[in-house]
């Protein structure tokens, strides 16, 4: 039975490797008119006592702030609508192979590995206070920005995909601890005017949107992925993303890129986070192949 299981993963995964045209020697260009009308952002979701299910949605809250200055509600939990940002024009020339090829070796060639990549943020380990970090745009986006260290490698593993006829799209990527704060603050007074106390608004709050300086986003080196297809069929990120190409394109590629899958199946006592298959954080290429040959954590490669 589990030779039987072992190998019908392994031909899903094959599958899902040539449907993003793997091995084909043609590039893909990336199709806006694929993408929906939604757009969510999530929020780790921390597992344990108190932990809600799904995904939290970063944009949703986002979004929430304008209807809450409107109607003086607190908006719900179903997704709001949103245009569609435009999808970033990534196409690539020449072969998929050698497009990867040549991208794979930018990220260990432009970006000395060290601390700064191994950084671990959590809800036990905050960042430091007076925390700040230099971001940069990433191309075709308006408004996603990524540590200036590492987005060059976050934009080839971008391109990389999509030359292998795998487009990606890229959902959020740092947000700053004010607008963390702010967040967190709104949805602290929400539960205030249901009538809970301080400490105990601030209890409920963190069970949807983590506290400031506590998430990934906050770092700088935090990339929500998806398929550049998913909002035509999903509203919101949802743990269905694992069945996709693009999800089996980054289980083989973002390490070559230094990423690695930040909350993992299976490893939810360790990370504290429930499984996000769309959550994925540079820690630099030689961290990233140690991480992923292992099969652990962050948390586990840096003995914490």
């Amino acid at each position: 039975m589990k030779r039987f299981i072992s190998l019908f993963l392994a031909a899903s995964m094959a599958l899902s490797l040539a449907a993003c045209g793997m091995g084909n020697d043609s590039s893909s260009s990336m199709n806006s008119s694929s993408m929906g009308s939604s757009i969510a952002g999530s929020e780790p979701h921390f597992a344990g006592s108190g932990a809600t299910s799904g995904a939290m949605s970063d944009i949703r809250e986002d979004m929430g702030d304008l209807k809450e200055d409107i109607t003086g509600s607190e908006p719900r939990d179903s997704m709001s609508q949103n245009t569609a940002e435009p999808m970033p024009d990534n196409t690539t020339s020449g072969s998929a192979s050698q497009t990867r090829a040549t991208q794979a070796a930018a990220p260990a060639a432009a970006f000395s590995e060290g601390e700064w990549s191994l950084t671990l943020v959590n809800a036990s380990h905050p960042l430091p206070e007076g925390f700040s970090v230099d971001t940069v745009s990433i191309a075709g986006y308006d408004d996603r920005q990524f540590d200036a260290r590492a987005a060059g490698a976050l934009t080839a593993l971008l391109d990389a995909a999509q030359a292998d006829g795998c487009p990606l799209y890229l959902v959020s990527s740092y947000r700053s601890v004010e607008r963390q704060t702010a967040l967190f603050q709104r949805k602290t007074n929400y539960y205030k005017k249901q009538g809970l106390n301080q400490q105990a608004a601030e209890e409920e709050a963190a069970k949807m949107v983590a506290r400031p300086g506590t998430s990934e986003h906050n770092l700088g080196l935090a990339a929500d992925i998806v398929s550049a297809d998913w909002y035509s069929a999903h509203s919101d990120l949802t743990q269905e993303f694992e069945t996709t190409p693009a999800f089996a394109w980054l289980q083989s590629h973002a390490a070559e890129y230094g990423f690695i899958l930040r909350y993992p199946a299976g490893k939810e006592a360790v990370t504290g986070v429930e499984y996000e298959p769309w959550h994925y954080r540079y820690v630099g290429p030689a961290a990233a192949a140690a991480i992923a040959r292992q099969g652990i954590t962050l948390e586990e490669y840096l003995g914490q």
